[in-house]
């Protein structure tokens, strides 16, 4: 059981009977009531999305699920298809349900898979990624007096911003929650 304070981005809860996924959540305090916490959950199975606030003495229980390793094989127009670790049976997840965090895929990428009786509901990537710089233009000399920045090209398409130093060829750690540059990798 989650109290108030537990409830955090990629928490899993069952509310109402059903899996849901916190996808953002902010502490409120009230003048003079009791700290809420205002929550956007998605629902493992079909998606959708709801808003719901929690009081503090609210008890939350956890969604009944089980956890299984599977990798990235490839995506589609509506679909992520993935192939379990441990029976290599392929699966497919929409991509409604995976929202925004499907352009972080790349191919062999292992993933978590959280399983409603046995069958695939939702996929966590990892929070921290290495990718293979694609493309990036040359830096411009003299542009170091402060925080200067460059886009460059991913090996999955993927676009992001990164510092002057960074070239092509390069691996590079890029921060799954953000969409930001991290480091570059050893």
């Amino acid at each position: 059981m989650y109290d108030m304070n537990d409830l955090r981005v990629g928490t899993f809860i069952q509310f109402n009977g059903e899996p849901y996924e916190i996808v953002d959540s902010s502490h409120m305090k009230m003048g003079r009531g009791k700290a809420v916490m205002r929550t956007k959950l998605r629902h493992l199975v079909t998606g959708n999305t709801l808003e719901n606030t929690f009081k503090a003495n609210d008890r939350i229980p956890e969604a009944d699920l089980s956890h299984s390793k599977a990798s990235f094989l490839y995506g589609d127009d509506e679909s992520l298809h993935f192939m379990d670790q441990t029976s290599f049976e392929q699966f497919f997840i929409s991509k409604k349900s995976f929202e925004e965090k499907a352009r972080f895929l790349k191919d062999g990428l292992m993933v978590d898979v959280m399983l409603i009786d046995g069958t695939p509901a939702t996929v966590q990537i990892p929070k921290k990624i290495e990718y293979v710089v694609k493309d990036a233009p040359p830096g411009v000399k003299g542009d170091t007096a402060t925080n200067v920045f460059k886009t460059v090209t991913l090996e999955n398409d993927l676009e992001i911003r990164v510092p002057l130093f960074i070239n092509t060829g390069d691996k590079i750690i890029v921060n799954t929650d953000t969409g930001d540059y991290t480091e570059r990798a050893n």
